[in-house]
């Protein structure tokens, strides 16, 4: 028997989509999404999402239920990428310090898988300068230590 790889074996879920301006506090609320249509198309909404001009400018915050698949989520976004024009990261939110800044976040969670310093900016520029991608998974998880659950940003990084 021959088992299925993740990548090869995830099944999207079904997911709604509804963008939100700051300060409001809806999205949090199982009812606040009652009225937005369920989608079943997620491999094709997320190649879009990331790659539009406005994944640079506000994240992609995905919510869910504890146990809903969100870490897994990002397992198998880093997985589907195209490694052409992503670098995925991913930062478990529970396992790096909650005051650490963005690039910080990015850079102990590329020591903890690799066991290797390296700045975020290096190791774009080593790869010829793609976009970058970083994913977050552990909100529900960390005490409520960041906000949104799971934030998803391409940008390229300071230098």
């Amino acid at each position: 028997m021959c088992l299925p790889t993740l990548e090869e074996g995830y099944l999207d879920p079904r997911f709604r989509v509804c963008p939100v301006s700051g300060g409001q506090s809806g999205p949090a609320e199982e009812d606040w999404w009652a009225e937005v249509p369920v989608r079943d198309d997620l491999t094709e909404y997320l190649a879009g999402a990331l790659t539009t001009p406005e994944a640079t400018e506000a994240p992609l915050v995905v919510l869910g239920q504890p146990g809903g698949g969100k870490s897994m989520l990002t397992k198998v976004l880093a997985a589907r990428l195209p490694a052409a024009g992503f670098l995925p990261v991913r930062v478990v939110l529970r396992e790096v310090p909650a005051e650490a800044e963005v690039q910080d976040l990015i850079e102990y969670a590329i020591r903890a898988a690799t066991g290797e310093r390296a700045t975020w900016p290096d190791l774009v520029r080593t790869r010829g300068g793609p976009e970058a991608t970083g994913a977050g998974a552990g909100h529900d998880q960390d005490g409520g230590r960041r906000p949104g659950a799971l934030p998803v940003r391409r940008r390229r990084p300071a230098a």
